[in-house]
């Protein structure tokens, strides 16, 4: 089943019917079949590796994405989390107050916030699914984490009074979710898949999203030559 799915990703024909669900498909009665729930599993890579790769073991359908939510990269960058319950998903408290141009990622990023816990849980998760299904990491896009860091408001009035400003943000930000899929990806990552919800039609014009979204997902794609077999999508969703 794995490698039929990772081969319709690539673009190789299928015969017969193909299900595979790239989002997240945890639930409040799978955490209590598994014994790892919410908000604890957010931060324990056993117990994050066990839940995700439970949504196969109990209905059969390959579904096996980390992180659970959208917040582990602006936690890292410095956003404190409100981390939920067994029924919520952890948020977002506050906003950074910088301006865009001061703002960077630090050099030891992949060592802040949960991203250690992710990248163990996606090494386990490597060994237990390697013949089962595709150990799949959703990173988030750059609009959406521009919009994480500085608020939704804030971002899209900038795109309108000041989008050099954006688009220099959003370089920094596309280049910090390829370490980050690159670090997954030697973790045991099988695909990749960007979700970048803020870029919706909600939000964005076509325009905007031809300029300030579209460019920085396509350069997110590049993590996927890092490694022949590890393939690279972009979701709306998580």
């Amino acid at each position: 089943m794995k490698e039929r799915i990772l081969g319709a990703l690539r673009g190789k024909r299928q015969e017969g019917r193909l299900v595979w669900v790239p989002t997240v498909g945890v639930t409040v009665e799978a955490m209590k079949q598994v014994d790892a729930s919410w908000p604890q599993a957010h931060r324990d890579p056993r117990k994050l590796a066990r839940l995700a790769a439970s949504t196969f073991e109990l209905t059969g359908v390959p579904c096996c994405t980390v992180p659970f939510c959208l917040t582990l990269e602006g936690e890292a960058l410095g956003c404190p989390v409100e981390w939920g319950s067994q029924a919520t998903q952890p948020q977002i408290m506050e906003h950074l107050e910088s301006s865009f141009d001061d703002f960077a990622v630090p050099g030891d990023i992949l060592s802040r916030g949960r991203i250690p816990a992710l990248l163990e849980a996606i090494s386990l998760l490597a060994a237990s699914q390697r013949d089962v299904q595709p150990v799949n990491m959703k990173v988030v896009g750059p609009l959406t984490l521009a919009c994480t860091l500085f608020g939704a408001e804030r971002i899209l009035l900038a795109t309108i009074e000041e989008p050099d400003a954006v688009k220099r943000l959003l370089d920094v930000l596309a280049q910090f979710a390829i370490e980050l899929s690159r670090a997954a990806i030697q973790a045991g990552a099988d695909t990749i898949t960007l979700a970048d919800p803020a870029a919706s039609g909600d939000l964005l014009s076509a325009d905007q999203f031809v300029e300030f979204a579209l460019p920085y997902e396509a350069r997110c794609s590049l993590p996927s030559r890092c490694r022949p077999h590890c393939t690279f999508a972009v979701t709306q969703s998580i």
